[in-house]
């Protein structure tokens, strides 16, 4: 690999989709570029993983982190058999699990850019959710309203009536939250949940303006790339997005590499002047003048992180090797800090704690 530059414009820490799409941006307009990630892989808390790579992922993570107020939601679903080994290379584990919208800002983004062209998407083939205690599909597009059986022909109609009318409706005065505003539809309780969590995807009370900007952007995008979908996702995971960043990045001059940590800074007058970067080849630190530094908190130093209260969005991953109720009850679940044998089982929870949603992608050997 050639040497590092010792001097750019801008040092991007991070190969996150915000990161990525920076630096393109930045290499884009002429700047020099150098993006940096200790990890081995692309996309930071944005990338994916196959099943193997998750288990490589495992071993090389160390963390004695802690997590509690966890609690087990009512057992819907039947327990499905574990999948061959062989076939763990068809499956996608992401670490953030959003489909785009396909008329949203990002899929705009994408075509305005051409990162598509580093890209293949799919539609999102149809929407589920639990209701009652029942895993359904969700009919938003006409042909679905009409296939469906778990819906009735009064409740076909009026869904149909809300979809085609409610973007028209120029709401009163007195109707102050989207709740209200489905009262006006006449709405039954299960289309008020197939509109809130699947259409709008916000089961909190929204105010009008809040629901019905969700709702226009549902309803312009069902039916731009398909007929009965809303959404795209990248055919190999969302990771795939900061990756196509990351390449237009070097199509335009930048250097993109992984596994190069920061190790150290000079801050004067609250400005980065120059930062110092572990290379693994030689276990040297190489020092690089910039401009400019751009971080996201996992390729950060810890010691410059400042606390605020914002609201914030965390992956837990959790490692367990024996049964993971036994571990929540006896409150001692934590992140592993030895690699473990090899994981058997993958199974997804979710949970909120604070008000702060959680998501946690479990691997061991002693669920059931």
């Amino acid at each position: 690999m050639e040497e590092l530059p010792k001097e750019v414009d801008f040092v991007v820490c991070g190969t996150g989709l915000p990161c990525s799409i920076f630096a393109a941006a930045c290499a884009r307009i002429g700047k020099s570029v150098l993006q940096i990630d200790r990890n081995a892989f692309y996309g930071s808390e944005w990338s994916n993983f196959n099943l193997k790579e998750a288990k490589n992922w495992k071993k090389s993570s160390h963390s004695s982190k802690s997590i509690s107020n966890l609690k087990f939601t009512p057992e819907c679903f039947d327990s499905l058999d574990i999948f061959p080994r062989t076939e763990q290379y068809r499956f996608n584990i992401n670490v953030d699990n959003t489909p785009l919208f396909s008329s949203g800002k990002m899929t705009e983004l994408l075509i305005q850019s051409k990162a598509t062209r580093y890209l293949s998407f799919k539609n999102v083939a149809s929407l589920k959710t639990v209701y009652e205690d029942e895993f359904m599909s969700v009919p938003a597009s006409r042909a679905d309203l009409f296939a469906s059986k778990r819906v009735s022909v009064i409740e076909k109609r009026k869904m149909m009536n809300f979809l085609s009318k409610a973007l028209q409706e120029d709401p009163s005065e007195d109707v102050k939250t989207f709740d209200q505003f489905l009262d006006r539809f006449k709405l039954t309780e299960k289309l008020k949940s197939f509109v809130k969590s699947s259409i709008i995807f916000s089961n909190d009370d929204l105010t009008v303006s809040d629901g019905l900007a969700k709702l226009r952007k549902f309803v312009t995008s069902l039916g731009k790339y398909s007929a009965a979908s809303a959404f795209l996702y990248a055919s190999y995971g969302s990771g795939e997005l900061a990756q196509a960043f990351a390449r237009m990045c070097a199509v335009f001059g930048g250097i993109t590499v992984l596994e190069y940590p920061l190790e150290e800074m000079s801050v004067q007058d609250n400005k980065v002047t120059y930062l110092k970067i572990a290379v693994p080849e030689t276990e040297e630190l190489h020092q690089v003048q910039c401009g400019h530094m751009i971080a996201e908190p996992s390729n950060y130093l810890d010691k410059y992180h400042k606390n605020t209260n914002e609201d914030f969005h965390q992956v837990v991953i959790i490692l367990a090797d024996e049964d993971l109720k036994k571990i929540i009850k006896d409150e001692k679940l934590a992140l592993a800090e030895d690699s473990g044998p090899e994981p058997d089982h993958c199974i997804i929870i979710t949970a909120i704690v604070d008000d702060h949603h959680i998501w946690g992608l479990a691997l061991g050997n002693g669920f059931d």
